[in-house]
């Protein structure tokens, strides 16, 4: 019914996209971080200039092209999770989390700190099994 739009391409300049998509979408990643925590150290002085949903919508239409280049290119699901990136996101995240909680009780922050780490840890969990 929808012709495919990449299928006109070679199959070598289809992949040389793909890799360059998937290093633009963790340079945006790298950008809504950086973003994210000046937002939370400094509040309005990256909403003022810009607003995070602009680069949360660049991320998705750069994840969509990239699930469309991966289906007419007809490669393969590698290992999506890279343990590379995803500690420090996690740390990024726990940061961004704890400092979201300053101005409650610590022991009541380290609390929800805790049952969100063991939660989001079963829930990493349950997607690895097969």
């Amino acid at each position: 019914m929808f012709h495919k739009p990449f299928q006109r391409l070679k199959p070598e300049n289809l992949i040389i996209i793909y890799k360059l998509l998937n290093d633009s979408l963790l340079l945006w990643l790298a950008l809504f971080v950086f973003a994210m925590v000046a937002e939370g150290l400094i509040p309005g002085i990256v909403s003022q200039h810009l607003e995070l949903y602009k680069i949360a919508f660049a991320m998705l239409i750069n994840i969509v092209l990239i699930r469309k280049i991966r289906e007419d290119a007809q490669i393969g699901n590698a290992d999506i999770l890279s343990k590379k990136i995803a500690w420090p996101l996690f740390f990024i995240f726990v940061l961004l989390l704890f400092n979201s909680m300053l101005k409650l009780d610590i022991y009541l922050s380290l609390f929800i700190l805790a049952a969100i780490s063991t939660t989001v840890y079963f829930i990493f969990k349950a997607f690895q099994e097969e």
